[in-house]
C-alpha cells in the first residue's frame, strides 16, 4: 500500500504547485543585491605575499601522539635511548617526528613505526577483537633522555 500512497501524494503535490503557479508561465525571481567585496587587509607587500602563500596545517600534537608506551620491553629500549609511543594509526613519521620536538624539545634521529593489528577476544559468547593500533619507535641521539616517568 505504501507504493500507492506515494504515487496519489505525488498527484495530489503536482496539482497544488500547478494550481500555485503564476498564469505567464515564467516564475518570478527576487532582485539580486551586489554582496560586499572583501577588503583586503592593509599589509606591507612583503607581508602580503606571505600571508597569502598557502601552509601546511599541521595537527595537534596530542592527536598524533596517543601516549608512551610503558612496558618491560619498551623500559629496556629506553638505557639505550629509544623511547615507544602509542600514535595516532593516520600518523605519518614526520608528524611524529615534529610532535616529539613540539612535546619534549628534541630532534629525533629516527623514527620506526609499526602496525599492530588488534587480537581476537571472546566474552563468553560473544567474539569480537581489540582497536587495531600504532606504535613509534623514536630514536633520539647519543647522551639524550627524555623525562617520561616523572611522578609515577
Amino acid at each position: 500500500m505504501g507504493l500507492l500512497d506515494r504515487w496519489f501524494k505525488k498527484k495530489a503535490r503536482t496539482q497544488l504547485q500547478s494550481q500555485a503557479a503564476p498564469a505567464s508561465g515564467k516564475k518570478e525571481q527576487a532582485p539580486r543585491q551586489a554582496a560586499p567585496a572583501p577588503s583586503a587587509p592593509a599589509l606591507p607587500p612583503a607581508e602580503h605575499q606571505a600571508a597569502a602563500a598557502p601552509r601546511a596545517v599541521s595537527r595537534r600534537t596530542t592527536e598524533v601522539i596517543v601516549r608512551p608506551l610503558v612496558t618491560e620491553k619498551s623500559a629496556r629500549g629506553e638505557s639505550r635511548g629509544q623511547y615507544t609511543f602509542l600514535v595516532s594509526r593516520s600518523a605519518t613519521k614526520s608528524e611524529i617526528t615534529r610532535a616529539v620536538e613540539e612535546l619534549y624539545g628534541v630532534r629525533p634521529r629516527a623514527v620506526r613505526v609499526m602496525h599492530q593489528l588488534g587480537k581476537a577476544v571472546r566474552f563468553g559468547r560473544m567474539a569480537g577483537t581489540r582497536r587495531d593500533t600504532k606504535k613509534a619507535i623514536v630514536i633520539l641521539p647519543s647522551g639524550v633522555t627524555l623525562a617520561l616517568h616523572e611522578g609515577v
